[in-house]
């Protein structure tokens, strides 16, 4: 009787109805008998001639359904599962040699692929480091009114030269004096503020100035528009006005960010006393409540609120290096119109928990 070459058993049929192969008639000496050996894929094959007593063939090996697929195979060529599932007569297929377990078992061993890691927010790569500011009351503005603010963040330090350089770097961007080409300037010469051409953030008072060996001193010659530009970039926003004065000064309503006492040099840069921007970690006396550093002096900073209901100019907080003890007081407020850019204005950054 016919057979199928794959081990499907005498078929009555020209094809193997399971495999498809063209069946073969069998040996008049006898039928080929594989057997399963000891090592994976070795298998010992019966002699064609082998028969047995009464000169009747070897009767087919038993056949059993694979309980993956369905499929019937030879017991002799099937594998059992030593995983947890304890599957048997599983085929080829199905089977992993190298755990001896079955495919579905040899997945769970394989290690669990990794999430690829998010990548860091661009403040963090540039070296924005946020202080978060609780919840709470705080007594805010002139009259100290009882004020609540929910938790936020806001910058240690104002926007550096090396961190808004790597902004202009990654985007490209021109800034409101680049566009217009010139910013307003005190020359040392000059007590006087002048519109002075070619000012701008990296010659803060024009072509003959420079902002080289500056890295860690706070921007200046940005507009309120330019802020927005690096905040948006960076992932992070403008403070409110109430964000930044809770931040300044904490919650007692003190008139500086150290306390009461009068600026003076160890705390602050104001007054003319270095008449230039200083970087934005020298003065660790001054620091807020908080541990943020140049509330007071140094540069204007940019918060997010129109100054009034007018909506002509935005605030300005903190006063600068050439403004008097008065102007560094934590409550009190400047202005100016978005576009506006001198060599003492700046920015910090602050998120939203």
């Amino acid at each position: 009787m016919p057979y199928c070459p794959n081990n499907h058993g005498h078929k009555n049929t020209p094809f193997c109805d399971e495999c498809g192969a063209k069946t073969v008639e069998a040996s008049p000496g006898g039928d080929s008998i594989k057997v399963r050996s000891p090592e994976a894929h070795a298998y010992a094959t019966v002699n064609q001639t082998f028969v047995l007593p009464g000169n009747q063939t070897a009767a087919q090996p038993e056949r059993v359904r694979c309980p993956k697929c369905g499929r019937k195979n030879p017991e002799a060529d099937t594998f059992d599962c030593l995983g947890p599932c304890g599957r048997q007569n599983l085929c080829l297929r199905h089977f992993d040699e190298t755990h001896n377990v079955c495919a579905d078992c040899a997945q769970a061993l394989r290690p669990a692929v990794q999430a690829p890691r998010a990548p860091e927010p661009v403040w963090r790569q540039i070296g924005i480091e946020l202080v978060t500011i609780p919840a709470g009351e705080f007594l805010y503005g002139e009259a100290k009114e009882r004020k609540y603010l929910p938790a936020y963040q806001l910058a240690k330090t104002p926007v550096t030269v090396a961190q808004f350089a790597a902004f202009v770097e990654a985007t490209r961007y021109h800034t409101t004096a680049e566009a217009q080409g010139t910013g307003w300037a005190k020359r040392k010469a000059d007590p006087v503020w002048d519109e002075v051409n070619g000012a701008d953030w990296r010659h803060p008072r024009g072509p003959t100035s420079s902002v080289g060996g500056k890295d860690s001193h706070p921007v200046t010659q940005v507009s309120w528009d330019d802020a927005q530009a690096f905040c948006r970039w960076a992932g992070l926003r403008l403070p409110t006005e109430q964000e930044w004065e809770k931040g300044a000064r904490g919650i007692d309503g003190r008139e500086y960010p150290w306390g009461n006492a009068v600026p003076d040099s160890s705390r602050c840069n104001f007054d003319k006393v270095v008449g230039d921007t200083a970087p934005v970690t020298c003065y660790p006396a001054g620091a807020s409540p908080y541990g943020l550093l140049d509330m007071a002096g140094n540069i204007y900073e940019w918060c997010e609120d129109w100054f009034d209901s007018k909506h002509e100019y935005r605030v300005l907080r903190g006063g600068s290096w050439d403004d008097y003890s008065s102007i560094v007081r934590s409550a009190f407020r400047g202005r100016d119109r978005p576009v506006s850019r001198y060599d003492l204005d700046g920015f910090r950054c602050a998120r939203s928990l």
